[in-house]
């Protein structure tokens, strides 16, 4: 991808090829061309992905540049429906990195990097919660498996720690 200069998460498309994040949210073909699915002014980029059990994309807004040294300024988890429809899930988040749903299709999970945290976001009522905190070093990537339990990466610690759907550390 020509004069793109990162790529923040990366997952299939429905219509084939893919989705990528960076400064904007593209879909990339197999034949190579390209599509803006959505972009933001205000938004420094967009960092992870993730989609909803009925194929919504979700995507992580990062409002500031960390890697610089800007202050830290809240972001946003969105999604966006094939119609185009965007919806903010919460702005409660810091630095959006590692998103799952949940297999029911009720809660998508978020890692804040900034804040150390795993937060829960019903899609239902875009209620948010603390699911988690990392227990060492930052929240990062995410994964779940098929008894509910949340993976994350845990950044600078290291590791990887799993979390029971009651949001206990059990690995």
């Amino acid at each position: 991808m020509a004069k793109r200069r990162g790529i923040g998460g990366i997952i299939p498309h429905q219509d084939d090829g893919w989705v990528l994040s960076g400064r904007d949210l593209v879909h990339l073909s197999p034949d190579a061309s390209q599509r803006v699915l959505f972009a933001d002014d205000d938004a420094y980029g967009f960092n992870d992905l993730g989609t909803t059990t009925s194929g919504d994309l979700l995507a992580g807004v990062l409002r500031f540049r960390p890697l610089v040294g800007d202050p830290p300024r809240n972001g946003q988890l969105l999604q966006i429906k094939a119609d185009g429809t965007v919806e903010v899930l919460t702005e409660e988040i810091v630095w959006p990195n590692g998103i799952g749903a949940t297999p029911d299709g009720g809660t998508v999970y978020i890692s804040d990097y900034a804040q150390k945290v795993v937060l829960a976001v019903s899609l239902n009522d875009c209620s948010v919660h603390e699911f988690c905190r990392s227990p060492d070093g930052s929240a990062n990537g995410l994964a779940l498996d098929c008894e509910g339990g949340v993976w994350v990466a845990l950044g600078e610690g290291g590791g990887v720690a799993r979390f029971h759907p009651d949001g206990q550390l059990t690995r």
